[in-house]
Formats: C-alpha cells, structure tokens, sequence
C-alpha cells in the first residue's frame, strides 16, 4: 500500500540513529504524521517489564495516565485496539476516558520478544482511524521493534568491546610504567594502534616516558 511504502523508505534511514531513542522520537513523529495523530507516545520495555525507553508527544506523561486500561487490553490480548474509546464498552466507563472525552484511539503492540506499544490518539471530534492507519501502524510497529532489538544488540556489543579494550590498554600501561612500546607488544598491537585505541577511549598517555 502506498502509505507502507512512504513509512518503509522512512524507517529505513533509523538504523543509522546513534540510539534508541531517537529512533523513536522519528517513529512517533512519522506515525503522528501518517495519520493524522494529535497526540501519541511509544514505549518499549523488555518481557520483565524494565522500561528501556519511551516518549511521547504533547502533554508529556499525563496521557500513560489516560490510557493505562487501553494499554493494558492491547498488552494482554496482544491484539490492535482501533476504536472510539467513549461508546467503547470495554473503556467507556473509565474515569479517564469519560473525563479527558478520549474519542478515536488506535494502540498496536510491539512484537515479541519486545514488550510495549505505539499509541495514537486524535482529539474529540475527529474522525475514527481507518484500516490503512490500522495496517500502517502494525507495520510501524513491526518496523520499530526490529530497529529497537538491532540498536540496542548494536549498543551493547560495542559498550562491552569499549570497556574490555580501555581495561585491557589500561592494564598494560600500568603493568609497563607507561612504555607504550612494551605495553603494545604486551597486547599484540602496534604502538600507532594502541595511541589511536587510547585516544579514541580517553585513555592519557605520557610521551615522554614512551
């Protein structure tokens, strides 16, 4: 469908935002847009519920708030929910719903093993979301679970690498008295390789006692 093929060219640039959640903060802003949203956040957490990431738009976190039993049917069903909450018997009895008058709302789940969810809302009196917004957002949903699990595989390989290579330059220098060169022959590099791992890790080497 059109819409997908706009979203999918969209998305495919987020691999290639430094983190997750700037990768979100683009997915909400292409959902918001591609339906003519008026307010909406997105959360990811893992399966033990550790919240990884979120943000939202508007109104800040008083809408997880609004939408807590929404988000939960969606969670537990793991079914999209696209209705008009306020005549929906599921949610037209909630305190928050009948007091924030919440009309046209559409919530997708992230796919396992993420947990979590995109979720749209449009302000009193606009119209009910259509099935191509519906197929959109399951696709954007799709779509950022993938680009979440990749950045955050992505993160934690490099963060572990990062903190192995400074301990082990580290402990070489200081074994060596700061003599780069038998520091370097220590860990099987060349001295260039070592000065450029140290200055890319924050790593201060003397010169003068090389």
């Amino acid at each position: 469908m059109a819409v997908e093929s706009d979203l999918f060219k969209a998305l495919l640039g987020l691999r290639h935002e430094p983190n997750v959640r700037s990768a979100i903060e683009r997915v909400l802003s292409l959902s918001l847009q591609h339906t003519a949203s008026d307010l909406g956040f997105i959360e990811i957490t893992k399966p033990a519920r550790e919240r990884i990431c979120s943000h939202a738009s508007q109104l800040d976190d008083s809408i997880r708030t609004w939408s807590t039993n929404i988000i939960k049917e969606v969670l537990s069903t793991r079914k999209i929910v696209c209705t008009v909450a306020v005549d929906d018997e599921r949610f037209r009895n909630l305190d928050s719903v009948k007091r924030h008058a919440i009309e046209a709302v559409l919530v997708a789940p992230l796919p396992l093993p993420l947990e979590g969810v995109v979720y749209l809302q449009r302000a009193p009196g606009h119209p009910l979301y259509t099935t191509a917004d519906q197929e959109a957002i399951e696709f954007v949903a799709r779509e950022l679970a993938d680009v979440a699990l990749a950045l955050l595989g992505k993160r934690t390989l490099r963060d572990l690498v990062a903190a192995a290579t400074r301990s082990a330059v580290v402990d070489a220098l200081h074994v060596h008295e700061g003599n780069v060169t038998t520091a370097a022959e220590q860990l099987d590099i060349g001295r260039t390789t070592l000065y450029r791992h140290a200055h890319k890790l924050g790593i201060e080497i003397d010169r003068n006692d090389d």
